[in-house]
């Protein structure tokens, strides 16, 4: 090992285990009754001081006189914990809370308990749980990937194949962490699903910009997925099935003593498509002709003083038959591991993760193959001091990345390219909160040891509230990536897409001149107002993200010697305006986005091909809580993306036979040539509507049933998807589709 990796892990061990014991500690574990999983972001008040619950259910309190404690735990949908504590001088004190739901709420917690709960400590941060993914209406079960698009500054680029574009950033600048294993990819070929099914999924926490310093890698934006954990029940599950897919959720409990116990989890979801669509209309096997199978496991462990050791197993297969004996077929395999640990005698919180990701994509093309390949293994180790109101947080992680590229000219001349690229990084922040503000300030230094460059990256978060209904947030910060994408950005539809680390030796800008470094690099700047008062939220926010270098493919090569790849640069910005207003059975969540991207491709500023100026979402869900039944409706509308316009077209002659080629008979493909500048026209605008309507039956015996009939795009509009230049075709996105969903919990 470096001496100066070795000194790094000594001063943060040494850091971590060396804490004060001269006064009191009150720590604690916040979880839920039946299911064992931990309450996040619950109100812990002690005495006069307060603070909330992490997002895992932890509270502490330190420097604590010897005396008695009045502690209270409240937590919506929940019944109310009151204790006394009597703390003895130098003593640390551990519970874990086992909150039970409150049976009388409970019919409205599906409505506002989770929004209510949603922490809005930076810009862009949403707190995502399976009910609010369960309350759209979607197409087959609940899904993440369609949930995503309901928020502001999200959209995709089509139902199959298209791309998921976070405020401005492009899908490789997002990073994509399951129980702390990176991916790549999260959602399959037919963008509607993501590799996670909802019902296996914990929670969700999506940095769309301005992201804090313990995460880094990544340009634009995080999406943070963590499992359930099993249940404290020897053993429940859900089975689910709908005409495109069947998932199946089994957890329990393998052992338990005490605070002691042992869990487990397996889920996992197949496409039914594959063994119907012979029994479907014609006008819907095209569009929906996908395969894919995903596979979850996990078990945990959790000990008496609240130290948690966790495994976590990905299976992810997913195929697509394309036109003209074409394919795309893809898999991830990834392994990871979790722990916690809450040293008896210290205030300090110990964590980290080791995770390894396996990536392999097979592109058939007219019998042509190309093939991609990314392996990534990161470890990473955090030390966390104080609670909410001033708190501090520091770690290191490490990343180990290969990527490999095949493919074939239309010579048949094979190419390979293999990469291999290291990081370190050593992370710090500070959280303190006083009256009616909250300061974040945070650094991050990310070393990309392939290329020999140290990123230093500050991050900052001011908060201010003047009032329990008014809140003002400014955030900001600097990130740097290595990942770059082998594909080209005027592409809208991207079934191949390669990925592999920054080039190494010399890069030039657009005006040939050599740039200092070879890792991309961008600014996120950002404010947000917040107004809530008796069930009514208004809100707005505005980011601003300055890609300063972007690494891309030289598209205007000409020559050998010209490079391989250049430099580019690019911004994106947008303001939001949303509303949610909750008034008994009722939910209304609705906002509008004006957004802009621009890319510099060859030296000029052109609009990015995801640019979609406006964006309204609205949706509306109803849900009596004493009749089982529930509906809701989901609208959403969008300009059209930009497209570059076609100039004709010319023969592309294929001279492999010299001389004796036959020009006027021999087999040559058609060229296009595009109009210039790039990107000046429009598609035409998106909208879809859809519907879904529910009712639950409960039995006695505490089985479940949920059935569900949506329809999606109810109106059947004519979306397109992209257009076949070449053939004169265009290709539209889903035509209206009812599916019937049947859920059995138990």
């Amino acid at each position: 090992m470096h001496p100066g990796l070795k000194i790094c892990f000594g001063i943060l061990f040494l850091a971590g285990t060396f804490a004060s014991a001269q006064n009191g500690i009150i720590r604690g574990h916040i979880i839920d009754r039946e299911s064992g999983e931990g309450l996040a972001f619950a109100l812990v008040q002690l005495n006069r001081q307060a603070t909330t619950t992490d997002d895992e259910g932890y509270f502490i309190f330190t420097h604590l006189k010897d005396t008695l404690y009045e502690l209270t735990v409240q937590y919506l949908g929940y019944q109310t914990h009151a204790q006394s504590i009597d703390l003895s001088a130098g003593e640390v004190w551990y519970q874990k809370i086992r909150l039970s739901s409150d049976a009388i709420n409970l019919g409205t917690v599906e409505v506002t308990g989770s929004n209510q709960q949603i922490p809005v400590s930076s810009l862009g941060n949403y707190w995502i749980t399976p009910d609010r993914i369960q309350q759209m209406p979607s197409l087959g079960q609940g899904d993440l990937a369609q949930f995503l698009t309901q928020l502001p500054g999200v959209i995709t680029t089509g139902d199959q194949g298209g791309q998921l574009y976070i405020q401005g950033g492009d899908p490789h600048q997002n990073l994509l962490l399951i129980d702390g294993i990176p991916v790549v990819n999260a959602f399959h070929s037919l963008s509607a699903f993501s590799v996670v099914p909802a019902d296996a999924i914990q929670q969700v926490t999506l940095y769309g910009s301005a992201y804090p310093a313990n995460f880094g890698g990544r340009l634009s934006s995080v999406l943070d997925l963590r499992l359930r954990e099993g249940a404290s029940k020897p053993l429940e599950g859900m089975v689910g099935v709908d005409p495109l897919s069947a998932q199946v959720r089994l957890q329990g409990r393998i052992y338990a003593r005490g605070d002691q116990q042992w869990t487990w989890l397996l889920a996992g979801r197949e496409a039914l498509w594959p063994y119907l669509k012979n029994q479907i209309p014609a006008s819907y096997r095209d569009a929906l002709d996908f395969k894919f199978r995903d596979l979850t496991m996990k078990t945990t462990w959790q000990g008496e003083n609240g130290s948690k050791l966790s495994f976590t197993s990905l299976q992810i297969r997913d195929e697509v038959p394309l036109a003209s004996n074409s394919s795309v077929s893809w898999q991830n395999q990834g392994y990871g591991m979790q722990f916690r640990v809450l040293p008896l005698q210290s205030d300090y919180l110990i964590g980290g993760s080791v995770g390894y990701s396996d990536y392999r994509l097979d592109f058939y093309e007219e019998g042509v193959p190309r093939s991609t390949g990314y392996k990534q293994a990161n470890a990473q180790l955090w030390f966390a001091n104080g609670h909410a109101e001033n708190r501090l947080e520091y770690g290191i992680s490490l990343n180990a990345i290969r990527s490999d590229l095949t493919f074939k000219n239309y010579r048949n001349i094979t190419f390979n390219r293999s990469d291999n690229a290291s990081e370190l990084a050593v992370y710090g922040l500070y959280e303190r909160s006083w009256q009616h503000w909250r300061i974040e300030p945070g650094l991050r230094i990310h070393y990309h040891a392939s290329v020999s460059y140290i990123s230093l990256e500050p991050r900052f978060l001011l908060q201010w509230k003047p009032t329990s209904q008014w809140q003002w947030t400014l955030a900001g910060g600097r990130y740097s990536q290595n990942l770059v994408t082998a594909r080209s950005n005027q592409d809208v539809v991207h079934f191949f897409q390669a990925y592999i680390t920054g080039p190494e030796g010399l890069l030039y800008n657009n005006t040939g001149e050599a740039v200092p470094y070879n890792v991309q690099t961008a600014w996120h700047s950002g404010t947000g107002l917040q107004w809530q008062r008796h069930g009514l939220t208004l809100k707005t926010e505005l980011y601003f993200k300055w890609f300063d270098q972007l690494i891309e493919i030289n598209r205007d090569k000409r020559k050998v010697a010209d490079p391989d790849f250049v430099t580019e640069q690019g911004v994106s910005y947008g303001i939001s305006f949303g509303a949610e207003w909750m008034y008994r059975n009722w939910n209304v969540n609705g906002h509008y986005t004006y957004a802009k991207a621009d890319r510099t491709i060859v030296g000029d500023w052109l609009p990015a091909i995801f640019d979609r100026r406006h964006q309204f979402n609205i949706l509306v869900r109803w849900s009596p809580s004493d009749k089982g039944w529930n509906a809701s409706v989901r609208g959403q509308t969008g300009s059209g993306f930009p497209f570059t316009r076609t100039a004709g077209f010319y023969p592309v002659l294929n001279w492999d036979s010299g001389l004796f080629t036959n020009v006027a008979d021999g087999d040559n493909n058609t060229g296009v040539v595009y109009e210039t500048p790039l990107f000046q026209g429009r598609l035409p605008d998106y909208l879809r509507w859809d519907v879904q309507v529910g009712k639950r039956w409960e039995y006695a015996w505490g089985g479940e049933l949920e059935v569900a009939l949506s329809c999606i795009n109810v109106f059947n509009r004519k979306n397109i998807f992209y257009f076949d230049r070449i053939h004169y075709q265009r290709v539209d996105q889903l035509p209206v589709l009812p599916l019937l969903v049947v859920q059995f919990h138990w």
